[in-house]
């Protein structure tokens, strides 16, 4: 028996109207993967809701 839990890395944010490479994701690939200071949402709607504060920054 086990619990699973969602943990998200806080990950990179790139601005989409400038867009990015694959050298890009390469030069940050450490930051992308990094679970130091993960969050951990409690279901899809708090994940969303943290994805759409994300987006709203470049808006």
């Amino acid at each position: 028996m086990g619990k699973v839990r969602w943990e998200r890395s806080l990950g990179i944010g790139f601005n989409p109207d400038e867009g990015f490479t694959p050298e890009d994701v390469a030069a940050n690939f450490e930051q992308l993967c990094s679970f130091e200071g993960a969050v951990h949402p409690k279901d899809n709607i708090e994940a969303l809701r943290e994805l759409m504060a994300n987006i709203q920054k470049f808006a």
